[in-house]
């Protein structure tokens, strides 16, 4: 069962099984999977925050199927799981900027530079679980 600190303001909105990892190896690269709960924690259009060993993540749920991503704008590091989820595009909370979450791309063109973009992670349901995979 994921751990919820619900009691703690500033961490509501973060939650995840500290114990329930374990290390694979995809696409040549050593990454960890972290099993987060249930699927049904997180709602269509709300997104979700954590910090697992340090790393920020972010993830919304679009049409159905989760997405993650690092959860720091690239312009001033706010954060973009508290941000506006339209479509599939999430807007930065401090100056609007747009991310696609199904890639991470800034689609802000008047704003963004060429190649600005956020780091997205793997993330599937097994057996109606969240798991996330993050680089070791």
């Amino acid at each position: 069962m994921p751990v919820l600190y619900s009691r703690l303001p500033m961490l509501s909105n973060v939650w995840y099984n500290p114990l329930n990892s374990r290390d694979i190896v995809r696409g040549g690269e050593l990454m960890t999977e972290y099993n987060l709960g249930k699927w049904h924690h997180v709602l269509n259009g709300q997104g979700k925050t954590f910090t697992i060993n340090g790393k920020k993540v972010a993830m919304f749920k679009f049409e159905g199927e989760l997405f993650a991503f690092e959860d720091e704008c690239p312009h001033v590091g706010a954060s973009l799981g508290t941000g506006k989820l339209e479509g599939k595009l999430v807007a930065c909370p401090a100056h609007g900027w747009q991310f696609d979450v199904t890639n991470g791309e800034c689609v802000t063109v008047d704003r963004c530079d060429d190649g600005c973009m956020v780091e997205t992670y793997p993330v599937k349901i097994e057996n109606d679980e969240i798991i996330l995979s993050l680089p070791s």
